[in-house]
């Protein structure tokens, strides 16, 4: 593309750049993916916690997914508590979290489907949700999606294949946390992926919460 003599039309360009652009941010997902899970499983992944606003860290992932909502023509939508309480946790790892689940929610939903983040404090502990009203996963199947580089075998994996390691490093940077990731599905009916977080990972309740 760079040499003079080749006259490529300008749209051609703006479509050829475009692909390189995408393939790049794949490539580089899956060598940051590899990198992450090769640290976490070595014991060599530090946290480098702080307080998160989750709500503001949902709409965050919301918007980094929303261009792949709308061309799958998905609706995505934020559920929260006004005062829910801040997580002890690690940013980027939050956001790996959400932006995984998200996008894999969105892969797996047909047109005109829903995808839901819901926040919720329940008995001291903090409950994620990220559920869509997708093609659901056979109960067979379950165990799994949390297995780096195994994917479940069905159509929309194999129009919209994936490295495989999105799942398990959702599970893994939990795990981190000290929080658990359970999957409620049924075949055709969607699923839901719930995280659950420990007591002494929520913030005290705060004015600075409530505001």
């Amino acid at each position: 593309m760079s040499r003079t003599d080749m006259h490529i039309q300008t749209e051609t360009m703006r479509e050829y750049g475009a692909l390189i652009l995408e393939s790049g941010r794949h490539l580089l997902g899956l060598i940051s993916g590899i990198l992450d899970l090769s640290r976490i499983e070595a014991g060599r992944y530090e946290l480098h916690e702080e307080s998160i606003d989750l709500e503001f860290l949902a709409q965050s992932a919301v918007s980094q997914c929303r261009p792949m909502a709308e061309e799958a023509k998905v609706t995505i939508e934020i559920d929260a508590p006004s005062d829910l309480p801040h997580l002890w946790a690690e940013m980027r790892a939050m956001r790996q979290i959400l932006f995984n689940l998200l996008s894999n929610a969105i892969k797996f939903t047909p047109e005109d489907g829903k995808v839901t983040v819901t926040f919720q404090y329940l008995d001291g502990h903090i409950v994620t949700c990220v559920r869509d009203t997708g093609i659901g996963i056979d109960e067979k199947d379950q165990e799994l999606v949390f297995q780096a580089f195994q994917q479940v075998d069905n159509t929309l994996s194999r129009e919209h294949p994936g490295s495989g390691l999105g799942l398990p490093l959702v599970k893994h940077l939990a795990e981190l946390h000290g929080a658990v990731v359970t999957l409620d599905s049924q075949l055709g009916k969607g699923s839901c992926f719930t995280v659950t977080f420990p007591k002494d990972r929520v913030m005290a309740l705060t004015e600075d919460n409530l505001s």
